[in-house]
């Protein structure tokens, strides 16, 4: 609360942005990635830090309202009046849990990993045109060279290297965050604990497949090594399913930010983006909320 403004907006505390990790001018990108309407997206960052704020408060610290009551209101008050809509206002409310639970699942896999505790993970639901664009924009840019290059990272065992990861680099911003992110879409223990190369692998196939399909010819072959390593590694077609499907879940959300980043998805019609819907079990929002309520309470 010692972050409220005079009008009675809230600045993103640094509590918050330590407890979550996350950097605050990175947290309203995202934040605005989790919206459809325009006139959210263009609100100014006090708007979201208020509300996030505020969702954070309620939330994630319930057992001390005493502390917050006051402040909340009052900024509730000053969120009301600046957005004077209840459906957009809801929708903040709404972008708010989602990016709050997709920071949280990352917090919760990070520290409870050495304990192996699993949890349902989250879905990245998109539609069909928003799917389309991302890969219709991916493969304008691939090229015979590129290819090549994510070929030449091939090992002698078939495996693909994590200078495959690099290659791609800003849309994969690097092989050890790639490999972080991809986990968090997958489910079984079995898969969140492979070694980093069966991800490397996977990810490079699953690319080289579905963006860089004009290219067959430069990559079939070292597509068939790896896919024979990574059939041997696994040894089950269900995992292995679950594994691709987590490398096209992490590929359209990285797509997506990378088209945002140059100037979002339907830009052109004006009309209002689609959005990621993050879809979480109560199981899985549960968990990610006492975890972080949990966080706060042993500090």
């Amino acid at each position: 609360c010692d972050s409220q403004q005079e009008d009675g907006s809230f600045t993103l505390s640094p509590l918050i942005n330590e407890h979550l990790n996350m950097n605050p001018n990175d947290a309203i990108k995202s934040l605005k990635r989790f919206v459809g309407s325009p006139r959210l997206r263009g609100c100014d960052d006090s708007v979201w830090h208020t509300a996030f704020t505020i969702y954070y408060l309620k939330n994630i610290l319930p057992d001390h309202e005493n502390v917050w009551r006051d402040a909340c209101d009052r900024a509730s008050k000053w969120l009301s009046k600046q957005i004077d809509d209840e459906k957009l206002e809801k929708e903040l409310f709404s972008a708010c849990k989602q990016y709050l639970i997709k920071q949280g699942s990352r917090v919760l896999y990070s520290t409870k990993r050495k304990n192996r505790e699993s949890f349902r993970v989250h879905r990245l639901n998109v539609d069909d045109e928003t799917r389309k664009t991302v890969f219709d924009y991916l493969r304008s840019k691939g090229t015979a060279d590129i290819a090549r290059s994510l070929c030449s990272a091939q090992e002698s065992n078939g495996t693909f290297s994590p200078q495959t990861l690099t290659t791609l680099h800003p849309l994969i911003p690097s092989p050890e965050s790639a490999v972080e992110s991809l986990k968090l879409f997958a489910s079984r223990p079995k898969l969140r604990n492979c070694v980093d190369s069966i991800w490397h692998t996977a990810f490079t196939i699953y690319y080289l497949k579905n963006v860089l399909v004009d290219y067959e010819d430069e990559w079939r072959t070292a597509c068939e090594r790896a896919s024979n390593w990574i059939n041997d590694q696994i040894e089950d077609p269900e995992l292995e399913k679950e594994l691709y499907s987590a490398c096209e879940q992490y590929l359209i959300q990285q797509g997506v930010d990378f088209i945002n980043k140059e100037g979002g998805i339907m830009e052109e019609s004006q009309e209002e983006v689609d959005v990621i819907v993050l879809q979480v079990s109560d199981e899985t929002r549960k968990a990610v909320h006492k975890s972080l309520c949990d966080d706060v309470t042993d500090e």
